[in-house]
């Protein structure tokens, strides 16, 4: 009955989400920091297959982890009935 399963899952949870939304934002608005050293010498149009090929390899995967490994958790917080006070 105590709330700390749950509140630890839904912080981890919370932080994740923060971190892929700002993330994207960063990228958005060109604010973020990558090694543009080698990108710069292409072209646009392979730069942007870079950065898609980025997404791909580790945005993608990442969510479908914290997609699939978090609902995992809320299940069985919902299951155990966990409320907060």
């Amino acid at each position: 009955g105590r709330p700390s399963d749950w509140a630890f899952d839904i912080t981890k949870m919370l932080f994740g989400a923060h971190f892929m939304l700002m993330a994207a934002y960063g990228l958005r608005h060109h604010a973020h920091v990558e090694v543009d050293v080698l990108k710069r010498l292409l072209s646009r149009r392979k730069q942007a297959l870079l950065e898609i090929l980025g997404y791909l390899i580790f945005f993608v995967p990442f969510i479908y982890m914290l997609t699939t490994l978090g609902w995992s958790f809320f299940l069985r917080s919902w299951s155990r009935g966990e409320t907060t006070y």
